[in-house]
């Protein structure tokens, strides 16, 4: 705020700049978020925070980054997915809203073959925890969640005995899945194996998957989309009086 014999002016975050800074590389960038004041200049306040969040995947190393300089920063490592997108957000004026900005990094910045193994877990659809797996996002999704990102779902009937668990799942997104048979997840490290994977068993697809058992290998086409994912099978846990059973795997994403 500045006080003259005539005028005040005050000066508040108005607008964030998000820039991909210098020593970024495909697969981590770091990231400045510019924040300007209701002037346009560059606003240097010290306590001003900074939200960072990611949107289809990845991690940042500051979730909350402070104003030094008019600018406030933090690392993005990608995730594996088509669309890469951080967003910034800063409160305007007395805090009652706020101004957002999103940035999306170059699509093809993380490698689409890329063979690292991710884990996932589906739990009893009856129970307190997520029953269903995100398979692009790597994460898991409740039932109140968007069906567009539940690619397994376990099938477990809602208001079924504790005891019961249905050792089985189905997709809400048009995710089809094959059983593959004498392979192990090791054997597929880039797409175009994943792809034939498939292809070669397309006839037998389906969205539902039953009687999963330890060491089953699956390949799955994923949302209607060229897009595949191998998955393994690697524990599966049967709870007599509760509703904690979950299935247990380790998967593959590959993205052309």
């Amino acid at each position: 705020t500045f006080n003259g014999p005539e005028f005040t002016i005050y000066q508040y975050p108005y607008q964030i700049n998000l820039i991909e800074a210098a020593g970024s590389d495909s697969l981590n960038k770091y990231i400045h978020a510019e924040v300007l004041d209701n002037y346009g200049n560059s606003f240097d306040n010290l306590q001003t925070p900074v939200y960072f969040d990611i949107i289809g995947g990845g991690s940042i190393s500051e979730p909350v980054g402070y104003v030094n300089l008019g600018v406030a920063t933090t690392n993005w490592t990608l995730g594996y997915g088509p669309v890469q997108r951080i967003t910034a957000k800063v409160k305007k004026g007395n805090g009652n809203t706020v101004t957002t900005k999103e940035y999306v990094a170059n699509q093809s910045s993380n490698p689409s073959n890329s063979s690292s193994e991710e884990q996932g877990l589906i739990w009893n659809m009856d129970g307190a925890n997520h029953g269903a797996w995100n398979l692009i996002d790597h994460q898991g999704e409740f039932l109140a969640g968007n069906n567009a990102l539940k690619d397994m779902v376990n099938t477990t009937p809602i208001g079924d005995p504790a005891e019961d668990f249905d050792l089985s799942w189905t997709s809400l997104n048009g995710t089809l899945f094959a059983k593959l048979n004498g392979v192990d997840l090791e054997d597929y490290n880039t797409f175009s194996q994943a792809k034939n994977a498939y292809l070669t068993q397309a006839s037998n697809a389906s969205i539902l998957v039953n009687n999963v058992q330890v060491h089953d290998v699956f390949v799955a086409k994923l949302r209607n989309t060229d897009q595949y994912a191998i998955i393994e099978i690697k524990n599966i846990l049967e709870t007599a009086n509760d509703d904690y059973d979950n299935i247990e795997f380790t998967y593959k994403l590959f993205i052309d």
